[in-house]
């Protein structure tokens, strides 16, 4: 299997054919590029109630099989988005006390701090859309002699 359908792999409940990886691909970043261009608004607008909403958003991934931006893409595509495993809902809850400390900090007016945390947000996020890395798994993997994948 090659990377990108073994980090695909990473990120499902079930695990799917390299094929079906391939076809995933694209769909896959809903989620980090959502989360990205959200983020990028509440912080050009400095904004604190939009980066609550986006937290808020982003924590439904923390909770369920899919996130609340793979759920609107389910009702209105032809190809869906799989349930994710616990890598990505971890880290789905990471990104949303990220955001959550990003919009703290805009609401006490901490402009610069909110930018750093929200500039991680984007950068983990956009490495997630242009590579499929699920860094909750990396992150796991660098301390364990067996790999953990989606299904363990």
């Amino acid at each position: 299997m090659n990377k990108v359908a073994s980090r695909i792999n990473d990120q499902l409940l079930f695990p799917v054919s390299e094929k079906e990886s391939t076809e995933l691909a694209g769909i896959m970043r809903v989620t980090p590029i959502s989360c990205i261009v959200f983020t990028l608004i509440g912080l050009i607008l400095q904004s604190h109630i939009i980066m609550f909403i986006v937290a808020a958003t982003t924590l439904v991934g923390a909770f369920s099989k899919n996130s609340l931006y793979d759920r609107v893409y389910n009702l209105l595509a032809k190809t869906k988005v799989p349930p994710m495993g616990i890598a990505r809902s971890i880290g789905c809850g990471i990104g949303a006390i990220v955001l959550s400390c990003s919009g703290y900090f805009l609401y006490i007016g901490d402009n610069l701090s909110a930018i750093i945390a929200g500039g991680l947000m984007i950068t983990v996020a956009s490495i997630a859309a242009l590579t499929q890395i699920c860094f909750v798994t990396l992150f796991i993997n660098l301390f364990r002699k067996e790999k953990v994948s989606c299904c363990e």
